[in-house]
């Protein structure tokens, strides 16, 4: 700017002393070249300067790079893209170096030719990807590289990466896999298998396949020669079947598994010589399959012949005669054990000759014993002496109440209906005898009666009561005060004991069996009544008769009560003792009451100071039977003490004592008992 200012105040100064011309032209100023001009006063003229208005772009400049402007005014000089390769500097990686640039191609040095922020990339030789390493690359997997990498190889000829057994030149093996990469698969290497539609592991010849492996139903034996049917082939077994079993041309030979044997019928009689065998599937003519025949010359002997008594063996069982169970035509003949002339019939024989101690007769019903047969008389044993089937007495059947009076009884069938009641009246120990069977649904009673009340003081003594049938003891009579008489002990074998009478009446004792009966309790007396304060003894009891071997042994009765002085009361009577019973049947049921309980004492109610009676002993059931079923009752208690109560004086009687229980012998096969059996039965030893 300072070289501009001098030339423009002359420029002014022309300009004002200019004097008119006559040539317009003529402008009286000297003329300057505009090319002289260095308007922007860089030092260079106009005619060199490229901008000379602005003073930072001259000829005389350098150039500065990369901000836009000519400054050496030289258009050659670039202010970008310095190394000349087309890229600018916002593109160029490296303006300095020509050889770098977007458009330079990539070769491998380490160095990044083409700006991609990417190393050699695509600048090297084309790898492949070996996947199953077996050398040869997959051409589907490629990628540049310029040394490669493990798994990558410069091979491209790889047809199935994934097998390390499939490559060019791969040996070919039998895997369904074209290992040598031809395009054809398994060539050369297949095997021939024939299907099997009968799984018999023989395949058909007319259906062949090839394979690495046989595929399901298919075998390489190609020998079945029908493979519809499992059990044809060359490793089955020849049948006599009609068919070719094991594949050999021909059919049933006489070697097949299932030959039949045949045997020489010479005689025709259906039975073969077993010494003349012939093997074959269809029997020869004159062949049988039966080789029993022991005479092959004899078509009347034979198996199916009958054995007569003609000293031959006529059926072929190597057994003459009577030797023969078989034998047709002998008589019957039956064992006589016991040598009574009359036989078994349960024990037969079939014989030519009868052997000793074999009769022709068979109406014996016990072989056993030489008294029982047809020819017999029936006695009462509880045996079908006769063998006619029936009882001594025939058959007993109770439909209506009534009684039974001294045996021994035999029947051939015992019956009592519900609801009816046979009374024993025997006046010992009864036997009954039934050769089928005993049914009892009502009652049948062997047992003691009660004996009386005494119900204060009267004229006569209270009885004791009556044994049962059987023979059951009575019970004894209790004291009566009118006529000075005593209790009485009871009748039997093991009476109780009569009470004594003084002051207040002691009661009976109570009648012996099984065990002791109860002794009676004592009476009492307070002094207010008595003036002291007393007791009376009781009736002593009934002794011990208990044995370990059954017997018929009759309850006894209960001892009476004694009387007392302070209210003059009599004493109770003693209760009866229970009958005994033997009862054999083949069976027995009772659904009803079979009873041979004891008889209870009599009691007072009425306050005053008499002795009540002790009861009766029970009697014995001795039951024999092969089958005893019990859905009702068996009883042979001992009858209960009477009891007594205390009076308004204070006084009181004592209590009978308890007659004891009596026995139930049993001899039985099956038992059933849902009842009632009182006491529990004993098993006969």
């Amino acid at each position: 700017m300072t070289r501009a200012a001098p030339l423009l105040s002359l420029l002014l100064l022309l300009a004002a002393c200019r004097s008119e011309d006559k040539d317009p032209t003529d402008t009286g100023i000297p003329s300057v070249d505009s090319g002289d001009i260095d308007a922007d006063g860089d030092g260079s003229p106009a005619s060199e300067d490229c901008d000379d208005n602005n003073n930072t772009v001259s000829p005389d400049l350098t150039e500065i790079p990369y901000n836009q402007s000519d400054d050496d005014c030289d258009p050659a000089t670039p202010d970008d893209d310095l190394d000349a390769d087309g890229a600018p500097l916002a593109e160029d990686c490296d303006d300095q170096d020509p050889t770098r640039s977007p458009e330079a191609a990539e070769v491998c040095d380490g160095v990044d030719q083409d700006c991609d922020g990417e190393i050699d990339e695509g600048g090297g030789s084309l790898f492949y990807a070996d996947d199953d390493g077996d050398g040869f690359g997959d051409p589907a997997q490629a990628a540049e590289s310029c040394e490669g990498a493990e798994g990558w190889v410069a091979d491209n000829t790889d047809c199935d990466d994934n097998e390390e057994t499939v490559y060019p030149d791969a040996p070919e093996v039998c895997d369904e896999l074209d290992n040598n990469c031809d395009g054809v698969v398994d060539e050369g290497v297949l095997s021939t298998f024939y299907r099997d539609a009968d799984r018999d592991g023989q395949g058909d010849l007319d259906f062949p396949i090839e394979s690495c492996a046989a595929p399901s139903g298919y075998v390489e034996s190609d020998e079945d020669c029908d493979d519809s049917n499992a059990k044809i082939s060359t490793n089955a077994t020849e049948l006599c079947d009609e068919v070719d079993n094991d594949c050999d041309g021909a059919i049933d030979e006489d070697d097949a598994a299932n030959v039949s044997s045949f045997y020489s019928d010479t005689d025709g009689d259906g039975y073969g010589d077993p010494s003349a065998l012939i093997q074959a599937c269809e029997a020869p003519s004159g062949a049988v399959t039966d080789a029993r025949d022991c005479d092959d010359k004899d078509a009347a002997v034979n198996p199916g012949a009958s054995e007569v008594c003609d000293g031959a063996d006529n059926d072929c069982d190597t057994l003459i005669d009577d030797a023969d169970p078989g034998l047709s035509d002998a008589a019957t003949y039956f064992e006589d054990n016991d040598g009574d002339g009359y036989g078994d019939p349960d024990a037969s024989i079939e014989a030519c000759v009868p052997s000793a101690g074999e009769v022709l007769d068979s109406s014996d019903c016990d072989d056993a014993d030489a008294n029982v047969n047809p020819g017999a008389a029936e006695a009462i044993n509880g045996v079908d002496d006769d063998c006619d089937g029936e009882g001594f007495h025939g058959a007993f059947a109770a439909t209506a109440s009534q009684s039974l009076g001294d045996g021994p009884w035999e029947y051939t069938s015992f019956a009592v209906s519900s609801g009816v009641t046979v009374t024993v009246n025997a006046s010992a120990p009864l036997e009954i005898w039934v050769l089928g069977a005993a049914t009892i649904n009502g009652t049948v009673t062997l047992a003691g009666a009660d004996g009386v009340d005494h119900g204060g003081y009267k004229s006569s003594p209270s009885a004791g009561g009556a044994g049962g049938g059987g023979g059951g003891d009575a019970g004894g009579a209790g004291a009566c005060y009118n006529t000075s008489a005593a209790g009485q002990a009871g009748l039997g074998d093991a009476p109780g004991g009569g009470a004594s009478s003084s002051g207040v009446g002691g009661g009976g004792g109570g009648g012996g069996h099984d065990g002791p009966g109860a002794a009676g309790q004592v009476g009492s007396c307070t002094s207010a009544r008595c003036g002291s304060t007393y007791t009376v003894a009781g009736g002593s009891a009934g002794a011990d008769l208990s044995s370990s071997s059954p017997a018929l042994q009759p309850g006894s009765g209960g001892g009476g009560g004694g009387w007392g002085v302070a209210d003059n009361g009599d004493g109770g009577g003693g209760g009866g003792g229970g009958g005994a019973l033997y009862l054999q049947a083949a069976s027995l049921t009772v659904t009803g009451l079979l009873d041979c309980s004891g008889g209870g004492g009599g009691g007072d109610t009425s306050g005053l100071d008499g002795g009540a009676g002790g009861g009766g002993s029970g009697g014995t059931l001795w039951l024999v039977t092969s089958s005893l079923s019990v859905s009702g009752a068996l009883r042979c208690d001992g009858g209960l003490g009477g009891q007594t109560v205390v009076g308004g004086t204070s006084a009181q009687g004592g209590y009978g004592g308890d007659g004891a229980d009596g026995v139930i012998w049993l001899d039985a096969g099956a038992v059933s008992v849902t009842g009632t059996v009182s006491p529990a039965y004993q098993l006969v030893p």
